[in-house]
């Protein structure tokens, strides 16, 4: 996914809060000429552009009330994707030595919560 896309979205859907007008982000898990002789057949024959328009056209439909979120779509798959901080260690400023700062990587690099899919 482009990020200027997710911000632009970001921003649209602010905007045009103003005028109920909403803004989401798809991006589609879907086989293409260019990824098609990447993938195994089975799984290519699961990303269709169609696995991923029914929820695009749930999006448009008039009751939806989601704005500003980004969706992974997909073979059946649909999720919503965020940017997400990992735990993160504090180091007091006397303790800001790249070796400290090697030796804590690891748990620098900690997320609590994360999920994973399979098609």
């Amino acid at each position: 996914m482009k990020l200027g896309i997710a911000g632009l979205t970001s921003t649209l859907c602010k905007e045009g809060a103003k005028r109920n007008i909403m803004a989401n982000v798809v991006a589609p898990l879907a086989k293409s000429q260019m990824t098609e002789n990447l993938l195994e057949k089975n799984l290519n024959d699961k990303l269709t552009p169609e696995s991923v328009a029914a929820f695009v056209a749930c999006l448009c439909y008039e009751s939806c009330d989601r704005t500003g979120n980004v969706y992974e779509v997909g073979g059946g798959w649909v999720a919503q994707a965020r940017w997400q901080r990992s735990r993160g260690v504090v180091l007091p400023k006397e303790e800001l030595t790249l070796a400290n700062i090697a030796a804590q990587i690891d748990n620098i690099e900690v997320h609590v919560a994360l999920a994973f899919w399979t098609v």
